[in-house]
């Protein structure tokens, strides 16, 4: 498997947020997840033992490699960042077979809400 694909995201502070995926194939096919376990943490650093924050994960169509990461609105209204404003994530995918995929990876930038 070649690294994962980059993708930052950012996530404005005391909103929920939900972010839909798809995995594919190089080629456009969609990468059946049926039977794998799907997981997504936040971190300061990727080398940080510690997650801030795990993602909820809804298996949506998982045959069709469709699933989706959320955090509700207490879960960013708590989240901050020892470096300022930006962290990491990424999303890894343990098949049926015990293989361990990361497809998807990047920088979480923290806007911060000004109503509270």
């Amino acid at each position: 498997m070649a690294l994962p694909l980059i993708n930052n995201i950012t996530i404005y502070r005391g909103d929920n947020f939900s972010y839909p995926i798809t995995l594919q194939t190089t080629g456009g096919v969609a990468i059946n997840l049926t039977g794998a376990t799907i997981t997504s943490q936040i971190k300061n650093t990727p080398d940080d033992v510690t997650a801030l924050i795990s993602f909820t994960v809804a298996n949506t169509a998982l045959s069709s490699g469709q699933f989706t990461l959320s955090l509700t609105s207490t879960n960013t209204a708590s989240l901050s960042f020892s470096n300022g404003a930006t962290g990491v994530y990424d999303v890894q995918v343990v098949d049926s077979g015990g293989n361990t995929t990361t497809y998807l990876a990047g920088t979480v930038t923290l806007t911060k809400d000004v109503t509270r």
